[in-house]
C-alpha cells in the first residue's frame, strides 16, 4: 500500500509541474507582451476605471499635456479635475503648430476646466460636452 501512495503522489508532482510548465511557456510566448504595452487606468466620474490604451507611434497623435484644475465652487467645492488631452492632427505641420502654441491651448483648456462643475461633467452626457468644448477650444487655438 505505501507504493502505491508514493506512485500517485509522485505522478500527481509530475503532472502538476507539467502543468506549471505549460503556462510558463504559453505566458512566455503570448504575443501581448506586458513590460511593453501602455496601460492607463482613466477613473470617470462615476468612480469606474476603464483602460486606455495609446499608440504614441502614431504621427497624427499630438500629447498635450496632463491637466488639473480647481473646479468652481457651484455644488461641491474643493473638488478638481484632472484629464490628460491628446489631439488627432492632420499632418506634421498642425503638429508643429500646436506645439508652438503649447502656452495658449493650456492656457484655455485650464480656463475651461476652471469653469465647470462636478454636477456638469459627473455624467456620461457632461463627459460628452466637454470633450466638444475642448475640441471647439482647440480648433479657434
Amino acid at each position: 500500500m505505501d507504493t502505491k501512495k508514493i506512485r500517485n503522489v509522485v505522478i500527481g508532482v509530475v503532472v502538476l509541474s507539467s502543468i506549471g510548465l505549460l503556462v510558463a511557456y504559453a505566458v512566455n510566448t503570448s504575443k501581448f507582451n506586458f513590460k511593453t504595452a501602455k496601460k492607463n487606468k482613466a477613473r470617470t466620474g462615476m468612480g469606474y476605471q476603464r483602460d486606455i490604451r495609446i499608440d504614441y507611434k502614431d504621427r497624427t497623435l499630438v500629447h498635450i499635456g496632463d491637466f488639473t484644475a480647481n473646479m468652481s465652487l457651484g455644488d461641491r467645492a474643493g473638488k478638481y479635475v484632472r484629464i490628460q488631452l491628446s489631439a488627432r492632427v492632420e499632418n506634421s505641420d498642425v503638429s508643429d503648430e500646436m506645439k508652438e502654441k503649447n502656452i495658449i491651448i493650456r492656457d484655455n483648456v485650464i480656463s475651461a476646466l476652471s469653469a465647470k462643475t462636478f454636477s456638469q461633467i459627473a455624467t456620461p452626457q457632461g463627459k460628452t460636452r466637454l470633450k466638444e468644448d475642448m475640441r471647439l477650444r482647440l480648433n479657434s487655438t
